[in-house]
């Protein structure tokens, strides 16, 4: 156990003197530098936490609260945490660490007010495919082995849930033709990923629970075993099961009517599409609803 500013670094297990000597000569107070989200793979408003044999690339976690892994944690870039920072027995990797500061300020994404549209219910090995645009649920919850695929087709996915957001068992996302940097969803409930899913994109939950309902599980973000993604994920309490991998590429949030100008773009190329083929007509490319 080391003391830093006024906050405490354990480091368990196996190596933990070795570890914890290292952990001690690289840190210093919470990175002020780290003032964007796009600098984390992860960030909890109010913690991390992450069990067995997970691991964190292509960014920072994060968090105004406590951040704990559990053994073998293997997280290349580091963590910026306002309280303490733990880790479990024989950590492969922990990057730099940096703690001791009362609240880590950290340029908010704009949460986006919108009316939710209708809620979704589909079962086992159902499938949705997305495309690009702006698409607007309610709750949206479905089955095991469920199939999505993100299009962004050369433009960008913007999803909006009103409420939970909950994925089944064995979760598959495909994108054919684009990244993660492409693909946004919003929930202003909660999102929970079941074992064994991935998921490509960003996911932010920008609303804290209510503080009068112990129940209340707004802006938590959980993934079970065996969960991998590309993308980052954003919440109050950020949660990852044993194995969990999660490679850090943020969503690019486009310049002052890039959206407006891609719309555009991909309807004149409709336009003229209709044009060669005889005013054959074809699917809007932007839509309200996704279903």
């Amino acid at each position: 156990m080391r003391e830093c500013g006024t906050r405490t670094i354990t480091v368990a297990g196996k190596g933990a003197f070795l570890l914890g000597l290292l952990v001690g000569l690289t840190q210093s107070a919470a990175r002020a530098d780290l003032s964007d989200y796009s600098a984390y793979a992860i960030f909890g408003r109010s913690s991390v936490s992450a069990l067995n044999n997970v691991t964190v690339s292509g960014g920072f976690v994060g968090s105004n609260g406590d951040v704990a892994f559990g053994a073998q944690a293997y997280v290349t870039e580091g963590v910026n945490a306002a309280s303490s920072v733990v880790f479990g027995a024989s950590p492969v990797s922990t990057g730099a660490v940096y703690t001791g500061a009362s609240f880590i300020t950290v340029n908010p994404l704009t949460a986006v007010t919108f009316t939710p549209g209708d809620d979704v219910f589909l079962g086992n090995d159902d499938s949705l495919v997305v495309g690009p645009g702006d698409h607007y649920y309610g709750y949206f919850i479905v089955g095991n082995q469920f199939h999505l695929t993100l299009n962004p087709n050369g433009g960008k996915i913007r999803m909006f849930f009103g409420s939970d957001v909950i994925f089944g068992n064995g979760l598959t996302v495909t994108v054919p033709d684009g990244g993660a940097q492409d693909i946004y969803a919003q929930t202003n409930g909660s999102w929970t990923f079941a074992d064994n899913s991935n998921w490509v994109g960003t996911i932010y939950a920008p609303y804290d629970p209510d503080p009068e309902d112990p129940y209340s599980v707004v802006g938590n973000v959980s993934a079970g075993p065996g969960f991998t993604m590309t993308g980052a994920l954003y919440g109050y309490d950020v949660s990852l099961g044993d194995g969990a991998a999660v490679t850090g590429q943020p969503f690019v949030i486009p310049a002052p009517g890039a959206l407006v100008l891609g719309a555009m773009g991909i309807g004149m190329v409709g336009w003229l599409r209709r044009r060669a083929c005889g005013g054959a007509r074809t699917a809007p490319a932007f839509s309200k609803h996704a279903l």
